[in-house]
């Protein structure tokens, strides 16, 4: 993994954006960790990423947890894929 500080980033951002495929990138801003620049394979990756970012989909969990006193595992995988099978349908539509 690559650290690098922001002004940097900002004037090799094509090479760093090319070498992210060996590693990811920790953006840095006064020293410290602000974002990071990670490669998106495929679809695959590109829908889990959006997933971890899901606001609605964190709350859905959230709620269930709070809800049930707990969630499994399984119960994750199986609403990521449900979201997953929904955002590919979406698109071959």
């Amino acid at each position: 993994m690559k650290m690098a500080g922001i002004r940097e980033v900002r004037q090799k951002f094509t090479q760093f954006l090319k070498s992210i495929h060996k590693a990811p990138l920790i953006i840095t801003k006064n020293g410290r960790p602000c974002a990071a620049m990670v490669e998106l394979t495929n679809d695959m990756d590109m829908e889990a990423f959006l997933c971890v970012y899901n606001d609605r989909l964190m709350e859905m969990i959230d709620h269930n947890a709070t809800a049930t006193h707990e969630i499994s595992f399984e119960e994750v995988e199986k609403r990521v894929e449900k979201a997953e099978q929904k955002l590919r349908s979406s698109k071959s539509a």
